[in-house]
């Protein structure tokens, strides 16, 4: 256990209930092997301690603000010159975004996807709502049901998507 945390030092991680993430800034290709070292780290931790990674369930994210980091590109033109992660023998998918705890995360770090799926969401409780309310006269309750099913939708993680400062 103390070689996992000693070896997690040199990668970011987070645990929040059944969700894992190791996170590491890529300069070189070392950067990439350090990272699968990591990887393979945590599965050995994972093994030890009587848990279970799903490798299917597994994604890579590449963030970069400049296009020409996108390593699903990348990869296109250059495939033999691309790091694949694997974890525990199969190679783990990059992804172009990811749902993580609610909201959509970009390899660019721009936010037109999870909005669009929160406008999404929130049309369609909206309409389930008035199709539903319409018998209901009292304002203070159909206020209740709009703050519970609709603006909730807006308020949970709006401090990542849409910072005020």
């Amino acid at each position: 256990k103390q070689w996992y945390q000693r070896r997690v030092a040199i990668t970011a991680g987070t645990l929040y209930a059944d969700d894992t993430k190791i996170w590491r800034r890529i300069v070189g290709w070392d950067d990439h092997e350090i990272l699968q070292r990591d990887i393979d780290a945590l599965k050995n931790w994972a093994d030890m301690n009587k848990m279970k990674f799903h490798p299917d369930k597994c994604k890579a994210l590449c963030v970069s603000n400049r296009a020409s980091e996108n390593v699903l590109q990348w990869a296109a033109a250059f495939p033999f010159q691309t790091f694949f992660y694997t974890l525990d023998g199969v190679d783990i998918d990059f992804v172009e975004s990811e749902k993580d705890l609610g909201v959509y995360v970009t390899s660019d770090l721009k936010w037109e996807e999870n909005v669009t799926a929160l406008c999404t969401k929130a049309s369609s409780r909206l309409g389930l709502m008035r199709r539903s309310l319409r018998f209901v006269k009292d304002r203070k309750q159909k206020r209740a049901f709009y703050l519970s099913l609709v603006r909730s939708l807006f308020e949970h993680c709006s401090i990542i998507w849409r910072p005020t400062t």
